[in-house]
């Protein structure tokens, strides 16, 4: 299941929420350096064991997907609303929340218009169903815990939450 968790940071105190990863528990806490004069996190297991330190990196807000369609090996999607990216130029994205699950991924991309693009996907996966407000195209989605876990933990910076999914 994937949790949304709002980032409230305070004067005082370090801001620490639970999460899932891999079906286990961990407490992830953000602490502000003063020397660095930015946001690291932390992860420990339940016994308080350091698991993983890193700086925090934000990702822009994810784009909400409108339509998405499989033809010839191709996928061509539409967003939402202007994606920011030039046309004709390629792009790593991860795709989520469409069905079937075959859509979802990370792809190379090429751009090919202000609220267009594609990506090959050699089988067919079906007719695809966009879920508003679950489909979405996350560009620069920076798995903040790749290489430690399956799961993946995202924080985006626009909206100041922390996403992670199992």
């Amino acid at each position: 299941m994937t949790t949304t968790t709002q980032f409230l940071p305070t004067a005082t105190a370090t801001f620490s929420f639970q999460a899932a990863f891999d079906g286990a528990n961990y407490t992830v806490t953000a602490i502000w350096n003063t020397f660095g004069q930015r946001w690291y996190f932390q992860i420990t297991d339940v016994n308080g064991n350091l698991i993983l330190f890193a700086p925090l990196t934000g990702a822009p807000a994810p784009i909400q997907i409108a339509s998405a369609f499989w033809q010839s090996q191709t996928v061509t999607v539409t967003t939402a609303s202007p994606h920011g990216f030039p046309p004709g130029s390629t792009q790593i994205l991860t795709i989520a929340g469409l069905t079937p699950d075959a859509y979802n991924g990370q792809f190379f991309a090429l751009i090919t218009g202000l609220a267009s693009f594609t990506y090959q996907l050699v089988a067919d996966p079906g007719a695809a169903v966009v879920t508003s407000g679950t489909s979405v195209v996350e560009p620069y989605g920076i798995n903040l815990v790749q290489g430690y876990f399956n799961s993946t933990m995202v924080f985006y910076y626009p909206s100041q939450t922390f996403v992670v999914a199992p």
